[in-house]
């Protein structure tokens, strides 16, 4: 009898305990939103800009890659389906067209130093693991599939990874080969023509233009030197030139580079966003360079390790 009853006892305390803090959690939620109150959606005027058809081209952020990967999350917070939320408000149709990746963890294509998958075991994104602490893969993600919906009614082409010139080429959609490193396998799962040459086929930039969209949003760039900052800035392959990144972004024969095809071949306005400084970003804030004392030595060593 005295074991139940301290059983009892027990269950209602945990019971308790819980219901105190759940009350404390909506508590410090009401507190929140009285002092920070969302706002009331309001109607907005679009002024000249026509977002019936708006159409978003760019890389990871606007794709809604998180966590190393592309998955539905993501998806749902991707830059280019905030921005269409945002447009609602003046006038913008409903529907915003993703090409679902249809993956509740995804496909991490940042996992090191282990290759994706390995032994039968498919990466997804990264969450917090508190026994590193620090960033670990989860489990059971998805291989890369190609999209089942329609690739002529897409509104958003982002594509993880990607470089300006990527926009550019067939090769984005193939083939997957080791002599083809413009490759991208999130490019080639809703390419309307994936490339089997790397010559011949679709390309982002022409995908998107063949929507004729009536608005659109561009940024691009982060990437051409991203990949060479992150590295150390020892690879200077990784590192696109000034006269190349101008010859594909707005090429001075004003027909071929980006912006000059979009216009062009449009009849939509936009946006173009511009490319923050690259050390702004959290990678490099996290910790100092110089965090770490070394001697010389020390250095050299590690240097050539």
């Amino acid at each position: 009898m005295i074991s139940y009853l301290k059983t009892s006892f027990l269950l209602l305390f945990v019971a308790a305990f819980l219901f105190a803090c759940e009350g404390s959690y909506d508590s410090l939620v009401e507190d929140q939103l009285e002092e920070n109150p969302v706002p009331e959606p309001i109607s907005g005027d679009p002024g000249s800009a026509d977002f019936s058809n708006y159409v978003a081209i760019g890389n990871s952020l606007t794709a809604g890659y998180m966590d190393g990967a592309l998955y539905n999350l993501g998806q749902e917070f991707s830059l280019a389906a905030l921005l269409h939320k945002q447009m609602q408000f003046a006038g913008a149709p409903g529907n915003f067209n993703q090409p679902d990746i249809n993956s509740e963890l995804g496909f991490n294509t940042s996992v090191k130093p282990n290759p994706n998958p390995q032994t039968g075991t498919v990466f997804g994104r990264f969450k917090l693991d508190t026994n590193i602490p620090g960033p670990s893969p989860t489990i059971g993600g998805d291989p890369i599939a190609p999209y089942q919906g329609n690739t002529g009614e897409l509104n958003n082409f982002g594509v993880p990874g990607i470089l300006v010139g990527q926009l550019l080429t067939p090769a984005t959609g193939g083939p997957n080969t080791q002599s083809n490193p413009a490759f991208n396998p999130f490019y080639q799962r809703f390419a309307s023509n994936p490339s089997q040459d790397g010559i011949n086929g679709s390309t982002i930039l022409g995908d998107a233009i063949a929507t004729q969209p009536t608005f659109f949003t561009l940024w691009i760039g982060n990437n051409d030197v991203l990949g060479y900052a992150v590295s150390g800035g020892a690879n200077p392959n990784l590192l696109t030139s000034e006269q190349d990144f101008q010859d594909y972004f707005n090429n001075s024969d004003g027909q071929s580079g980006v912006i000059n095809q979009l216009l062009n071949n449009t009849s939509a306005n936009g946006v173009v966003a511009t490319i923050p400084p690259v050390s702004t970003v959290p990678f490099f804030r996290a910790i100092s360079f110089n965090a770490v004392e070394l001697s010389s030595e020390e250095a050299t060593q590690l240097n050539q390790a």
